[in-house]
C-alpha cells in the first residue's frame, strides 16, 4: 500500500536516497533539501543559497548520519542531525552535477556533470585525483562497482556506456546503444523508438560487481556483464512505453527496479536469465525452429499432422499476442500524435510571440520623439524596471547576490519556481503583465544608450499631459499600453487595468440566413 508524504517541499522533487537506517533524503528545485524519518516524519530541512537545484543526494554507507548532496556545480557534505551546518563544500565540477557515487571504501566520490566530465574526488586528501572526459554530451549517471573500488561505469546522452579503471585516464570499454543492437530483444520494436533515440539516463551495478543495468530514452533496459576489460550485453528488453529514467539493483540480488517517463515503477527478476546465459558456453542468437511430426499414408489412410485441437491451441495464443502488440503500438502512436500536436501548438505560439516582438521592435525604433520627450519616457521606463527589481530582492533577500540585475530575474524565473512566484506577485501588485515588461525592456534596450534620466520636477515642467502624448504618438498597442502603465505605476503607485473589449464569437460574426 502506497503512503503519501507531504509538507516537505513546495517545488518539484528531483532526487531521493534512503539510508540503511531507514532515513530518506529528498532534493528539489530551488535548493530545497529535506530529511524524512522511516514513517514519513519531517526531520530536517535546509535551502542552499543561490537557489541551485538539488540534483542528487547520497547517504554514506559507513556513517548513516552523513549525507552528500550536489547542487549546481557544488558538492556539500552534511550531518542530517544539523542540516544548517555543512561539514564540507567542494566546487570541483565546471557545470551542473547530475549524479554522485561513492566507492565501497568511501575514500573516492565520483560526480558526473553536464559537460560530460566525471570528477573523482579524493575525500581523504580533499582534492581531485582524476578527471575523466570521454562523453561527448551530458554524463547523466555514474556508478562505482561493488568490491572493485577503482572501477566504475558511466552513461550519457551521447548514447554511450563506458567501463573505467581509475588507473587509466581512458575508458577500458565503450559501447554505443544506438549502433550496438545485435542482441535479440525480448519484445517487438516500438514505433516510438524512431522518435526516441537511445539516450542513456541511468546505470546501476548489482552487488556482485560484474553485472550492471542501463536505462535509456528508447524505453529499453539493457543488462551487461563485465568480462575482464570488456563487457557483453546479457539481456535487453522493452521495460517502459517511454524513456527509462532510473534503474536500481536491490542489494544482494538480481531484482531490478526501473522507473519510466510513462509514470510507472516496475520490479524485474532478471536472475534466471542472467544465470542461464552465464552458464551457457555459447550464445544462440537465432530461435530454434519447432519441428512438427507428420504421419504418411499407410494402407491408404491419411492421418493429419498432429491433431486439429493442438494446432488450434497453438494458433490462438499467437493471434492474441499479435493483437495485443498491435493494440499497444496503436496506443503509443496515439500518444506520439498528441505529443506532436502539442509541440506544433507550442511552436505556433512561439512564432506568434516572435512576430509580436518584431512588431514591437519596429514600433520602438520608428518613434518620432524629440530628445527631451525621449528622455522623459526613458525616465519612467527605467524607474519602473529598477523598482520591480528592488521589490523582488526585498522578497528574496537570500538571492541578492545571485540576482544582480532585472535580466537575471527574467532569465532564472523560467526554471526556478520560487523566483517565478515572487515575480508574478510583484507584477500583480502593480497591475502589470508580462507583455508590458517585454515592451518596456525593448524600449530600454533600443534607447537606453542615448537617453538620459530626468527627475519628476523636470518631467512636469516640460510636458503637462504625458498620457496624451503617448496615446497620440505611439501607434503600436502593446508599446502604448506598456508606456502608459509605466507612467501610472510611477505617478499613482499602480497601473489601471484597461477594460477588455468583448470579442464576438464566430457564430455571432456569421450572418444568419433567412429563408
Amino acid at each position: 500500500m502506497a503512503v503519501k508524504w507531504t509538507g516537505g517541499h513546495s517545488s518539484p522533487i528531483l532526487c531521493l536516497n534512503a539510508s540503511q537506517e531507514g532515513l530518506v533524503a529528498s532534493g528539489a528545485e530551488g535548493g530545497d533539501l529535506v530529511v524524512w524519518g522511516e514513517d514519513g516524519t519531517l526531520l530536517g530541512h535546509t535551502c542552499f543559497q543561490g537557489a541551485e537545484d538539488v540534483t542528487n543526494v547520497l547517504f554514506s554507507p559507513s556513517c548513516p548520519t552523513k549525507l552528500y548532496a550536489s547542487h549546481g556545480e557544488t558538492i556539500s557534505i552534511l550531518d542530517v542531525r544539523s542540516l544548517k551546518e555543512r561539514l564540507d563544500d567542494f566546487h570541483v565540477n565546471e557545470e551542473e552535477i547530475n549524479c554522485l557515487s561513492l566507492n565501497e571504501t568511501e575514500n573516492l566520490l565520483a560526480s558526473a556533470d553536464d559537460s560530460g566530465t566525471i570528477k573523482i574526488l579524493d575525500l581523504e586528501n580533499k582534492k581531485i585525483s582524476r578527471s575523466l572526459k570521454r562523453h561527448s554530451n551530458i554524463c547523466s549517471s555514474v556508478a562505482f562497482r561493488p568490491q572493485r573500488p577503482q572501477s566504475l561505469v558511466s552513461c550519457g546522452l551521447d548514447m554511450q556506456v563506458m567501463l573505467w579503471n581509475l588507473r587509466k585516464a581512458r575508458p577500458l570499454w565503450i559501447t554505443n546503444l544506438q549502433e550496438d543492437e545485435t542482441e535479440e530483444m525480448e519484445s517487438p520494436q516500438s514505433p516510438g523508438q524512431l522518435l526516441n533515440p537511445a539516450l542513456a539516463h541511468s546505470v546501476s551495478v548489482a552487488s556482485c560487481g560484474n553485472v550492471f543495468s542501463c536505462g535509456a530514452e528508447d524505453g529499453k533496459v539493457r543488462i551487461f556483464r563485465v568480462m575482464g576489460v570488456k563487457c557483453e550485453q546479457e539481456l535487453g528488453f522493452k521495460g517502459h512505453t517511454l524513456g527509462v529514467s532510473q534503474v536500481c539493483f536491490l542489494q544482494e540480488s538480481y531484482l531490478l527496479l526501473t522507473g519510466g517517463n510513462d509514470g510507472k515503477i516496475k520490479l524485474w527478476d532478471v536472475s534466471s536469465e542472467i544465470e542461464k546465459k552465464h552458464k551457457s558456453p555459447t550464445k544462440h542468437t537465432h530461435r530454434k525452429k519447432t519441428k512438427r511430426a507428420t504421419y504418411t499414408k499407410q494402407g491408404g489412410n491419411t492421418h493429419a499432422s498432429v491433431t486439429g485441437e493442438d494446432e488450434h491451441g497453438k494458433i490462438l495464443p499467437k493471434v492474441d499476442h499479435k493483437l495485443q502488440a498491435l493494440e499497444a503500438h496503436f496506443k503509443e502512436l496515439d500518444f506520439i500524435k498528441d505529443n506532436l500536436t502539442q509541440k506544433f501548438e507550442d511552436h505556433s505560439k512561439t512564432l506568434a510571440n516572435q512576430g509580436a516582438q518584431d512588431e514591437l521592435w519596429t514600433a520602438v525604433l520608428s518613434l518620432k520623439f524629440t530628445s527631451m520627450e525621449l528622455n522623459i519616457l526613458y525616465s519612467y521606463v527605467i524607474e519602473v524596471l529598477v523598482h520591480l527589481h528592488t521589490c523582488v530582492l526585498e522578497k528574496l533577500p537570500d538571492l541578492v547576490r545571485s540576482l544582480p540585475t532585472l535580466a537575471s530575474i527574467l532569465r532564472r524565473k523560467v526554471t526556478n519556481k520560487r523566483i517565478r512566484v515572487v515575480w508574478e506577485s510583484v507584477l500583480e501588485k502593480y497591475g502589470l503583465q508580462e507583455a508590458d515588461i517585454t515592451a518596456l525592456c525593448i524600449f530600454f534596450v533600443a534607447h537606453g544608450n542615448k537617453a538620459e534620466h530626468d527627475i519628476a520636477k523636470v518631467r512636469q515642467m516640460y510636458i503637462r499631459d504625458i498620457n496624451f502624448m503617448i496615446s497620440n504618438m505611439v501607434k503600436n498597442q502593446a508599446l502604448q499600453d506598456g508606456l502608459l502603465k509605466a507612467v501610472q505605476v510611477i505617478e499613482k503607485g499602480k497601473a489601471e487595468m484597461a477594460p477588455q473589449e468583448k470579442k464576438s464569437t464566430l457564430k455571432e460574426l456569421i450572418p444568419s440566413v433567412k429563408s
